[in-house]
């Protein structure tokens, strides 16, 4: 297989964090700028907020291990014994006071002065600073570039659990008005979009995170929190048609419910793919033929309702209509959705 040669936000964003740490270390002139370019190219994640918790943890680390190293350089420095004793000194205490992430760090921090004769003082401070400037600039740049791809990520997540969740309904309309259900084929379909809601509450989840430290950012995620919890509500109702329909029985369903409810399966497998795509821009699909679908068996329920509660058996009746109210509600919920994602967009 051939694999593509990409530079994707991480690598270029890591590469101007690295340039411009040490040209700021080379501006304030300190002794090893080399620093400063591991500690940007170390800080430098996939998002703010865990680079802020990785230059947290080697500001820490930096700053306990120059601390023992400076007192270690003064008492033995070189010394293999005062070096093995430094660091068992740095771990246990990282250990009690819960910096165990940055205990690895520390130790190096710590060895660097430990071992290298001179003015441990002024090259402790110098490390604390290059250190200080690296993580810095990683958290400069990572911020600079915002949190939009992470939204994409999500955007993009949401927009395949919803079209596996309309052909979820699709579906088990169709073959409950055929009377032939496929439970194998339905519980894979709504097995796969209750995955990808998954995936989609992962990257939601990262994407929060991310949002915080931006006010527009953070708006666009309340917007995107109540689409999300709307999607999720349409896939509730979705796997409540499936469960219906596959207990339920379609005998003696008056004609013209009969054939709304085909209309509404072919409407459903019309939409289902342009009105994902178009709900996250600004234009819509519309869903009034499925609104008058919908509408048209209501009447067709008030103005038959005894001939077709003479017809059939109540434990059918009682499926057929927790089948239509849960058409009927998913319906209202992809009204809403369109509403929602209408205002996100203006």
């Amino acid at each position: 297989m051939k694999k593509s040669f990409i530079i994707g936000p991480r690598i270029y964003k890591t590469g101007i964090a690295a340039g411009v740490a040490l040209y700021i270390s080379q501006l304030v002139g300190t002794q090893s700028p080399f620093f400063s370019v591991i500690a940007a190219v170390v800080a430098l994640q996939p998002t703010v907020h865990e680079s802020i918790n990785v230059s947290k943890q080697r500001m820490l680390g930096t700053i306990l291990g120059i601390s023992v190293g400076v007192a270690f350089a003064y008492i033995a420095v070189g010394n293999p014994i005062a070096v093995s004793l430094g660091v068992i000194v740095i771990l246990a205490v990282s250990n009690y006071i819960g910096w165990t992430a940055s205990s690895v760090l520390a130790c190096i921090a710590f060895a660097s002065l430990a071992t290298k004769p001179g003015d441990p003082i002024s090259a402790g401070a110098f490390r604390i600073l290059d250190t200080f400037i690296g993580v810095t600039v990683a958290i400069l740049v990572n911020y600079s570039f915002g949190a939009l791809p992470l939204e994409r990520q999500a955007s993009k997540a949401l927009q395949q659990a919803l079209q596996q969740t309309i052909q979820v309904a699709r579906k088990s309309i169709e073959q409950y008005i055929r009377g032939n259900i496929q439970a194998k084929e339905l519980q894979k379909i709504q097995e796969e979009a209750a995955g990808l809601f998954e995936q989609a509450e992962k990257a939601k989840h990262t994407y929060k995170k991310e949002a915080k430290y931006k006010k527009y950012e953070n708006d666009r995620m309340n917007e995107f929190e109540c689409i999300y919890k709307e999607m999720q509500e349409i896939f509730h109702f979705a796997k409540s048609i499936t469960k219906e329909a596959m207990v339920g029985s379609k005998s003696a369903l008056p004609p013209q419910i009969h054939e709304d409810l085909m209309d509404i399966s072919r409407i459903l497998s019309q939409i289902h793919e342009p009105l994902v795509e178009e709900l996250f821009h600004a234009q819509q699909v519309s869903l009034q033929p499925l609104q008058e679908k919908v509408q048209s068996i209501q009447r067709q329920l008030e103005k038959d309702k005894m001939i077709f509660s003479m017809e059939t058996s109540i434990e059918s009746l009682r499926h057929f209509l927790n089948l239509f109210y849960n058409i009927e509600e998913m319906t209202k919920g992809l009204e809403r959705l369109q509403h929602l994602c209408s205002i996100e967009n203006e």
